[in-house]
């Protein structure tokens, strides 16, 4: 019989993804074997998918860097988080707020920042903070992921936060299209009510969230029916 060609195939369920996915097993970035000592490293610190490496880079990078030990060099521990920022993120949102200094973070579903809110105001993206404020967002940070981790997931993520974008100067206000996620303690009303028909209350202690109220702008048509009739009178 004529020759012919066999593919194999036992090695390609171990491959790593161009692009990685959050859910993937940590082993499919690359620089890190299956099975090998990294591998084993990152699992005995519950690092178990993309996801969780992540979430610890954006945590403490040198807690996880510090994980991986000396036998990871710096080239390969670069290549490592390269190739997991690759990976396409969901709209999971997060945020913390800290009463003490009024500013409020919000985080992606990695735990990276990516705005922040002061006194109340509208959110601002982090590459127009100031380094007093950058040195702030960090010491909360901190504050967020103590031993009781404060983040509050969004009720909504897969709409957009109201964030300045970076061509506007922080003190321009800014209004986003899209303003309906809820979570604890926070809430934005429905957008499709105009700004000015738009008020708030101050939440009683049965209520965790803030409630809102809509004055109405419409009038009755009676209301100017009466009028007509006084000035009928005069």
């Amino acid at each position: 019989s004529e020759a012919f060609v066999v593919l194999d195939h036992r090695g390609e369920s171990y491959q790593k993804h161009n692009r990685p996915s959050l859910e993937d097993p940590v082993w499919r970035l690359r620089k890190i074997s299956r099975l090998g000592a990294t591998h084993k490293k990152l699992e005995c610190h519950g690092i178990k998918t993309v996801r969780d490496f992540l979430m610890q880079y954006h945590i403490d990078p040198d807690f996880l860097r510090n994980i991986l030990g000396k036998g990871v060099s710096n080239r390969a521990w670069e290549t490592m988080v390269k190739h997991a920022n690759e990976c396409h993120l969901d709209s999971t949102q997060y945020s913390y707020y800290n009463d003490d200094e009024r500013v409020e973070l919000l985080f992606n579903s990695i735990y990276k920042v990516i705005a922040v809110k002061f006194h109340g105001q509208n959110y601002l993206p982090i590459d127009v903070l100031d380094l007093h404020q950058k040195a702030l967002v960090d010491e909360l940070k901190l504050c967020a992921f103590g031993k009781e981790k404060k983040l509050v997931p969004l009720h909504s993520p897969s709409a957009s936060t109201s964030i300045v974008p970076s061509s506007i100067q922080p003190n321009v206000s800014f209004y986003g299209a899209n303003l309906d996620f809820q979570h604890d303690g926070f809430s934005i009303i429905d957008q499709e009510l105009p700004e000015e028909q738009l008020g708030f209350n101050t939440p009683g202690p049965e209520s965790a969230s803030y409630p809102c109220t809509v004055e109405s702008a419409y009038k009755p048509e009676n209301d100017s029916t009466e009028n007509n009739k006084i000035m009928d009178e005069k």
